[in-house]
């Protein structure tokens, strides 16, 4: 009796796995715009592969900017990914630390990176700016720094507004000199404050009718 219950658990099983089987074939088959998309006025496809974590992208001139969350900026000229990095950063690399912000302004490349103390293990943030000759990023500015995070609630998120005004996000996990509190402030000039208890935000826009700054919180 044993034994039968054995055998037919056993077919029944396998039938199972080629059905499964089967069934990822076909599914992997289809165009990805057919099971996820709704609308028809969206297509998705297939731009460039072979990114490893990607995080976010910009725009210099032509040229698409990629960040990797292990630290490497990639470069996409005329459609191909450029095997080389333009840039590498050593970052921590915990589940939300590492290269997290990019922002392109003019020839000007804004990053957001972590980096993990040694002795205390504790997470700092930089907010550096490099300038784009067209091949390289070159001769960095580190504009503020926040540091005694616990790696968690980085943010990572820049944004231009209407008026070429770079804004930034840090989450509620870093302490600095400015503040203990999470908040979207401006990068450059004085750095003012312009909103406080952001807890950890990945979305930044601006309403195109009123000019107001959108915020979204992760989580």
């Amino acid at each position: 009796m044993n034994r039968m219950k054995i055998f037919w658990f056993v077919c029944v099983l396998t039938i199972f796995m080629i059905f499964s089987s089967f069934y990822s074939v076909s599914f992997a088959q289809e165009n990805i715009s057919d099971v996820y998309i709704k609308d028809q006025d969206f297509i998705v496809k297939e731009f460039v592969s072979g990114l490893k974590f990607p995080v976010l992208i910009d725009f210099i001139e032509k040229d698409m900017i990629i960040i990797e969350k292990g630290g490497k900026v990639k470069i996409v000229k005329d459609g191909i990914l450029q095997e080389k990095p333009i840039h590498e950063f050593e970052v921590s690399k915990t589940i939300e630390e590492g290269l997290i912000g990019v922002l392109v302004k003019e020839n000007e490349i804004f990053f957001h990176y972590t980096t993990r103390d040694i002795e205390d293990k504790t997470t700092s943030n930089w907010f550096e700016k490099y300038f784009w000759d067209g091949e390289r990023v070159l001769d960095p500015i580190q504009l503020v720094s926040f540091h005694g995070g616990d790696g968690m609630h980085n943010s990572g998120v820049m944004i231009l507004d209407k008026e070429n005004r770079v804004f930034a996000t840090i989450g509620d996990s870093a302490s600095s000199e400015i503040n203990h509190l999470g908040m979207i402030f401006e990068l450059e000039g004085d750095k003012q404050i312009f909103a406080k208890g952001i807890r950890n935000s990945y979305g930044l826009d601006i309403d195109p009718q009123t000019g107001l700054l959108w915020n979204t919180e992760n989580g």
